[in-house]
Order: structure tokens, then sequence, then C-alpha cells
């Protein structure tokens, strides 16, 4: 007998064995995305439209170009990110292209343009795209395919930033303090807290490292900024603690000194964390605030 194949049907006809495909089944999501392409290309037919909407993917397919010279402008917020070409025969192409010009600042744009030698996004480019924007959003995140499509990869230059570098040697002064705390037994006279604030942070700020270095961070949902900001915050409290402890206790032995030394380091590299980390958010609600106001520096 012949094997049964799922994704063919066999029949027989007058003794002759017939091979034909599955009665096929159209995707949902996929109909509705031709229903949005023609209801945009409908859009066209009119002039102011038209014009904004030619200039702008012009603009879209030259900035996907690959070029040494836009290595640091394919770079959003420290992690790599290489600008999209408008395909059609790529799902959702159109959006991702907008999304990737959309998270760049006036700058970065003006100095993306230059770089390529293109004219420059123009107020009246950067409205006309935060409207496509919005209106391609709704149908983007709609039609999107099921399932996590981004892979999780090293993101080399992330070590290669400030807050990766202060992250590291937040690490070793944790792994220092905690050892440092664990030579002698004071654990009952303020030891065992020492070692708690040092075992807490090192195991939070290797977990954070990690979801950055294999870029985690940009698939899970949050204001993770905000979360960094708060727990560097609250790391920055509990060393100041763990470090007057410390200090008060540092003529018992030397290894106490030491660990009131690194425990006093500690505080500062967290300090200067959470001060970076408060900058670069006022910077990005700063630009967000832009890209929702373009004309608001001309008034």
């Amino acid at each position: 007998m012949r094997k049964r194949r799922t994704s063919l049907l066999w029949s027989s006809c007058q003794g002759i064995n017939i091979c034909c495909t599955a009665p096929h089944q159209r995707c949902a999501a996929h109909t509705l995305n031709l229903v949005a392409s023609k209801d945009s290309e409908a859009a066209l037919q009119d002039g102011a439209f038209r014009t904004a909407s030619r200039s702008l993917l012009q603009k879209l397919k030259l900035s996907g170009i690959s070029s040494p010279e836009l290595c640091l402008l394919q770079h959003s917020r420290g992690y790599g990110r290489q600008m999209i070409i408008p395909n059609q025969t790529r799902w959702n192409s159109t959006y991702d292209a907008v999304q990737c010009l959309q998270d760049l600042t006036a700058e970065q744009l003006t100095k993306l343009a230059d770089a390529l030698g293109l004219p420059r996004f123009t107020p009246r480019d950067q409205l006309f795209m935060k409207s496509l924007y919005d209106s391609l959003a709704k149908m983007a995140t709609t039609t999107k395919p099921s399932g996590n499509q981004e892979k999780i990869r090293l993101d080399v230059e992330y070590v290669r930033t400030i807050p990766s570098i202060l992250k590291i040697v937040e690490i070793v002064l944790d792994i220092l303090v905690l050892i440092c705390a664990s030579i002698d037994d004071w654990y009952y006279v303020g030891g065992g807290w020492v070692q708690f604030v040092a075992a807490s942070a090192l195991g939070t700020t290797v977990i954070l490292f990690i979801f950055h270095f294999f870029q985690l961070i940009s698939q899970l949902s949050g204001p993770w900024n905000l979360i960094e900001i708060i727990y560097c915050g609250i790391y920055v409290i509990l060393f100041l603690i763990a470090a007057i402890v410390s200090a008060v206790r540092a003529h018992l032995e030397p290894s106490i000194v030491a660990a009131c030394f690194f425990c006093f380091a500690a505080l500062a590299v967290y300090t200067l964390d959470v001060v970076i980390m408060y900058r670069n958010q006022n910077i990005e609600c700063c630009n967000t605030n832009k890209k929702s106001n373009p004309h608001s520096d001309d008034s």
C-alpha cells in the first residue's frame, strides 16, 4: 500500500493514480494587507499626497544603501540597526522602513541625508512620515505574522558603550565587596547586610547585562530605561547604608576596611549610572516631543 502524505491528496481515476494538491487556503491577514495596499494606491490620486509620498519613499529606498559612512548612523540607542528598503514582496516592509527613520532624531536624519547626498528631511517630510507611520502601524500590527520573528543575537557593539562599561565595573565591584565582606566573621554585626547588598546587586546587574548583550531588552515590553533608573537608584541607597555599616565596623578587621572602600566605589559607579541614564531619558523625551511637534522650533 502506498504511504499517505499529509500535504498531498491521492485519488484514483480509471486505475491511474492522480496527485493533486490540497485545497487552497486564503490567508486572512494577507488579504487584509492587500486591501490596505489598494486603498493606499487610491490615495495617490491626490496631488499633495502623491508628492509627499514619492519624496519620502525615494529617500527611504536610498537610505537603505549600505556604506561605511553610514555604520554609525544605522544604529539606534546603541543597538545595531540597518535601514530597511521598502519592497513589495516583503511583509510590511514600508512600515518597517518608516519605523527605522521614525526612531532617528532630527539631527540623525540630517546626517543621514547629507551622507547619501540627498535633500534633507524637511519639517513637511517629518510630519508626513509621522502621519504615515501612525496609519501603517494599525495595519502592520493587525497583519503581523504570529510568532517572534526577531532572533536572539549578540550585540558586540554594546560592550563598547558607556552603559556596558559601567555595568562591567559594577559587577567587578560587587564581587569584590562580596569577597571582602565574607572573609571574616562579622555577619551578625553588619556583615550580613553588606553581603546581601553585594550579592543581590551582582545578580541583578549580571541579568541586565545579559539582556542588553543578547538584545533581549528590545523584545520585552515595558519602560526598561525607567526600570533601570529606579533599580540603580535603589542600590545607590543600599550601598550607601552598606558603606556606612562597613565604616563603623572597619576597626575590627582589615578586610572590612577593604569592603568599606569597595562599597563607596560601587556607590559612586551606581550614582554615575543613574545620572547618565536619567540624562539619556530626558534627551529621548525631548527628541520625542520634537518629532511630534516638528514646527515648534520655528515658532
